[in-house]
């Protein structure tokens, strides 16, 4: 134990040395912590434009739109806002370099400082300093370091930009359903309608990770249910009967079950979307002919029920697509 104490002595200069060699690595980390401050500030503030114009874009549906076109140009600029959000949320490699860089070095000087004083404890006296003086060196370390330690808590998360946000949300919890539905109604801006060789099928547009190039839904864990499905119906006679039939209203335990559109429950991706099968629709009824059939769809959130209508679908046609001709949204007395 002498033998190692003795090792250590330390001449008066030495815990100058080691303050001047660590302040010099602290200046450096100064400015790296600059830098992505700056970064993750610029970022923050993009992420926060994004995120109210996605919100903007929901409360418009609040005031009632009465022109079925606007919703296209809707859901192109949230799909467009959604991405950019997406993509600015997602941790930069070189950022999280420096960031870890920093980090490192900051608990690297604490270790080196107080290693530093507890060698000058157990050696105290002339060749090093007096009592008095060790004192007040470690009380002002200690100072010291809880200040830096509080700034490290703070640079822990910094390229975490909803957790310093606050106020915003990750791409999950706008996108996934299940997480927050606030952002329902956008959902049903971009669900669309397929008749595709005899079946009826949902379809949700979805988007490439930029990483790992996974095909990841736009819109996750959706709910939805058939609430109407009125059939066309042609007699003998060749007279044709609108709306005559609402399935839905004729066996609802069947037509109106809630269905989860989710990653894992589509049946095959074709043009950018996801299908998700719907019942099928008969191509009779009775002594009916079936000549077209019109759907519209019913989500359920806890405020409200939202109701997306689809033009007419015809029978007998190989492949026929549609977008939605309206969308009601109803809110729940309370």
């Amino acid at each position: 134990m002498t033998n190692w104490i003795d090792r250590l002595q330390f001449i008066r200069e030495t815990p100058s040395f080691v303050f001047n060699f660590t302040s010099a690595l602290l200046a450096i980390v100064g400015l790296l912590a600059v830098f992505v401050s700056l970064n993750t500030q610029h970022i923050l503030q993009k992420c926060r434009e994004l995120f109210w114009q996605m919100k903007s874009l929901k409360a418009t549906f609040d005031l009632g739109i009465s022109d079925a076109n606007m919703y296209d140009q809707i859901a192109r600029d949230f799909y467009s806002a959604y991405v950019i959000y997406k993509s600015l949320l997602q941790r930069d490699t070189k950022t999280k370099a420096i960031l870890n860089v920093t980090k490192t070095s900051i608990i690297a000087v604490l270790i080196l400082w107080w290693i530093t004083l507890g060698v000058l404890w157990i050696q105290p006296g002339t060749s090093t300093y007096p009592i008095v003086d060790l004192q007040w060196v470690t009380l002002v370390a200690f100072v010291v370091s809880v200040l830096m330690i509080w700034f490290l808590v703070h640079l822990w998360n910094l390229d975490d930009i909803p957790r310093i946000g606050h106020d915003l949300l990750t791409p999950e919890e706008i996108t996934d359903m299940s997480k927050n539905d606030s952002f329902m109604v956008m959902a049903c801006t971009v669900m669309g309608m397929t008749y595709y060789m005899g079946e009826l099928y949902v379809t949700i547009p979805y988007i490439k990770h930029d990483i790992t190039g996974e095909n990841q839904l736009l819109f996750d864990n959706l709910a939805v249910r058939l609430e109407h499905v009125y059939l066309d119906l042609r007699d003998a006679d060749g007279e044709v009967h609108e709306s005559y039939v609402d399935l839905c209203h004729y066996d609802p335990e069947h037509w109106k079950q809630e269905m989860i559109l989710g990653q894992d429950r589509y049946k095959f991706l074709w043009s950018g979307t996801a299908w998700f099968p719907l019942p099928a629709i008969p191509s009779k009824w009775g002594v009916f002919e079936v000549v077209s059939f019109r759907v519209v769809l019913g989500l359920s959130k806890e405020d409200s029920v939202i109701r997306v209508s689809y033009p007419s679908i015809h029978e007998d046609a190989l492949l026929e697509q549609v977008t939605r001709s309206s969308i009601s949204v109803e809110y729940k007395k309370s």
